[in-house]
């Protein structure tokens, strides 16, 4: 048995257990974090969109068009 030091009071504290609460924590910030900045990137996205389209632009969101299918049309050579 050892012997209690004085200037410690009983230390009853399991740091493996808080260790893992410290991580899990630090996992949950984290992913807050993330959701937060994906929000934020989303919401000035959709407000840009929003800018275009008030303006009377109709060239705001790029349209990704399918490559043609079929035959192709061979250019002349030079």
């Amino acid at each position: 048995m050892a012997i209690p030091d004085p200037d410690r009071p009983n230390d009853h504290t399991d740091y493996d257990q808080r260790r893992r609460v410290n991580i899990a924590v630090a996992v949950g910030l984290a992913a807050l974090l993330a959701l937060l900045v994906w929000s934020v990137q989303a919401i000035e996205e959709n407000e840009r969109l929003q800018r275009c389209i008030s303006a009377g632009r109709r060239d705001c969101v790029p349209l990704k068009i399918p490559p043609r299918e079929g035959p192709l049309e061979v250019a002349p050579r030079r």
